[in-house]
């Protein structure tokens, strides 16, 4: 949270910074009306750890992913601007998977407690809605940064698994987590856009976050709850179009 914190108060310097040099000739060249996004980029998920002495471990580390993101906005002319968007992200998953339990039965003996391998893959998706508020700061020439702030709801698809070895040779795949949970997300943006006339360029970063995930984890032997957060940093390229 130390990390989020320091984001945000970055975010808000840079807006405040803007609002208080914002100059009114520079403020009424800028072009208000709607206006549409597209955003390609690469993610990284911050990993996503659970560990219990009596019941298991599970230790999750995400690849670097992909996300797309398109947004429907209205810039006010003075800097400001709203956005709706909508994005997508997946992410490749790998980790070690443990049960912490004294067995009674040997695993491998019945078909309902096979003896799992604990070597894990998997991946996460991600589909978010968003509100955002941003600011343009007023600054000279085509190049202009901006930062911004939003809230939303975000549908998070988790698929975790691993081999599954009966005493018969028999070998199948093992759902550890395969759900879903929509939850309450946030997330703080910067960056820069170089004006093109009607159409500008965008490059930033963003950090996406969300509370607590529903996502209930099944081993051989134990049943759990994965309830952590999911988190990503996302660098992306993409366009404004002016309408």
């Amino acid at each position: 949270m130390s990390r989020m914190n320091s984001f945000l108060g970055l975010s808000a310097a840079l807006a405040l910074a803007g609002a208080v040099s914002s100059a009114p000739a520079l403020a009424a060249e800028d072009d208000a009306g709607l206006y549409g996004t597209l955003r390609l980029g690469g993610s990284l998920l911050q990993d996503m750890d659970f560990a219990d002495a009596a019941i298991a471990n599970l230790s999750l580390n995400p690849a670097a992913g992909w996300g797309v993101n398109g947004a429907l906005g209205y810039s006010f002319g003075n800097g400001l601007r709203t956005e709706l968007e909508l994005g997508y992200g997946r992410n490749s998953l790998s980790g070690r998977f443990q049960e912490n339990v004294q067995l009674a039965v040997p695993c491998g003996t019945v078909p309902s407690s096979p003896c799992l391998s604990p070597d894990v893959d998997g991946r996460a998706a991600m589909l978010s809605g968003f509100g955002m508020l941003l600011y343009d700061l007023p600054v000279q020439g085509p190049l202009r940064p901006y930062a911004g702030l939003g809230v939303g709801l975000v549908n998070v698809d988790i698929d975790v698994g691993t081999r599954a070895t009966m005493n018969n040779g028999t070998v199948s795949r093992h759902a550890i987590l395969n759900t879903s949970d929509t939850v309450f997300g946030y997330r703080g943006t910067f960056g820069v856009s170089y004006g093109l006339g009607s159409t500008d360029l965008m490059f930033g970063y963003t950090y996406s976050s969300t509370a607590r995930m529903n996502v209930p984890g099944r081993g051989a032997f134990v049943a759990f709850d994965f309830n952590r957060h999911y988190a990503a940093h996302t660098l992306s390229a993409g366009v404004r179009l002016k309408f």
